[in-house]
């Protein structure tokens, strides 16, 4: 029985140089894999993390350092060399990534309880990616899976996936409480909520703060379970805090990825093919 993978790459946004993308995923290109595109529709650049891998309160480390702080929003369509090199790949598909990724501070952007301001995002945010990738995006992806009910309500509206790292009981209503508990009854890694389908994956594991040997059993683990593993991977993680590649890391996550693809028993899919292959539609 064929087992499927599908590559999630976070975090493109207007400040994204083509020229990483092609180096960290070139080999991807050429081979014709898949990349599904998280993608942030308009940048804050002064957006902050909690994250403890690069210290509370710092800028987003997917900020260019000449960047980060400038407190203003950068649609990703500004960027026409990045637009037309995305558009120009045969099998890349776009998912919308928060708004602007900044959110008020410990909350992230999708924490936001307001309807009137969820929505307000949700609208902004696929009216700039029709305008960059000419249609507007059907999969959702929350910055750093945090998002309150009301945003979860709003997203199952307006989208038909939403690809998180996993479900948090305690971030869903109780009305889903039985979904979830049949989700994880059944071994399974994703909730089907009529139309709207919503993913878990096991976690970023190409990583310089992960240890490599307990990610490489963890993926093994989760490839083997579960007939649908969701690869998430960051382009900027690849890169030393000096600018470098950084060798080890990298050397890592392409071996592992030809490892993969050499395997008859795997298929690189994207995610409308993933959302076909489970829900036995297309989304749209």
């Amino acid at each position: 029985m064929t087992k499927y993978i599908s590559i999630r790459d976070d975090d493109v946004n207007a400040l994204t140089s083509p020229d990483t993308l092609k180096e960290v995923y070139g080999f991807l290109f050429d081979e014709n894999i898949p990349v599904n595109f998280s993608a942030v529709p308009k940048l804050n650049a002064s957006a902050k993390t909690a994250s403890k891998d690069f210290g509370e309160g710092t800028y987003e480390p997917f900020i260019p350092k000449d960047k980060a702080g400038d407190d203003r929003d950068i649609p990703i369509g500004e960027n026409t060399e990045l637009v037309n090199f995305l558009r120009s790949l045969p099998n890349a598909e776009f998912l919308m990534h928060g708004l602007t990724h900044s959110g008020d501070m410990p909350d992230y952007e999708f924490e936001n309880k307001d309807p009137e301001v969820i929505a307000s995002k949700i609208a902004e945010g696929k009216r700039l990616m029709k305008d960059a990738f000419g249609k507007a995006p059907w999969a959702f992806v929350a910055p750093q899976d945090k998002y309150s009910y009301e945003a979860l309500r709003q997203i199952r509206d307006n989208f038909k996936l939403f690809s998180l790292g996993w479900v948090d009981k305690y971030r869903i209503p109780k009305s889903l409480y039985m979904k979830y508990y049949l989700m994880k009854l059944g071994h399974t890694n994703y909730m089907k909520l009529g139309d709207f389908l919503v993913t878990e994956h096991p976690g970023c594991l190409f990583s310089r703060f992960r240890d490599h040997a307990e990610c490489n059993w963890k993926l093994e683990s989760y490839l083997r379970n579960y007939n649908y593993t969701i690869i998430v991977v960051h382009h900027w993680e690849f890169y030393r805090e000096t600018g470098e590649l950084d060798e080890p890391l990298y050397a890592r996550f392409k071996i592992k990825i030809k490892e993969l693809q050499e395997n008859s028993g795997y298929e690189f899919i994207g995610f409308s093919q993933l959302y076909e292959k489970i829900m036995g539609k297309p989304p749209l």
